[in-house]
């Protein structure tokens, strides 16, 4: 059975991991389903045009949004800034290459 509002009973995120600038680790963005849709359709653009996801400057912000039952909620809206170098996007390559077995063994624990 879903929630009151029309959301899913078992939520399903998706982990976006993040690298800012003058840092060696990664924050983690925790996508929730109702902006899923929106993350995944700019990823294609993105490829579409052949920058992969390592190769770019993004910004993320949020918008309001209602769904059908008129509850209130914030999608995940992001967009691109700029493209790294090739040097910038080799490097980038590498740090995904080397934490890609850690990150995908990462699992999100029930809130």
């Amino acid at each position: 059975s879903s929630p009151k509002g029309g959301g899913q009973a078992c939520k399903q995120y998706r982990l976006l991991f993040l690298l800012p600038p003058d840092s060696a680790l990664p924050l983690v963005l925790k996508v929730p389903p109702s902006s899923l849709r929106p993350i995944q359709s700019f990823m294609l653009q993105l490829s579409g045009k052949g920058i992969p996801f390592y190769g770019a400057v993004l910004s993320f912000g949020l918008t309001k949004r209602q769904n059908a039952a008129k509850i209130d909620y914030s999608e995940i809206v992001p967009s691109f800034v700029s493209r790294l170098s090739p040097e910038e996007t080799a490097r980038m390559k590498t740090i995904h290459e080397a934490f890609k077995p850690v990150l995908s063994a990462v699992e999100i624990a029930a809130d």
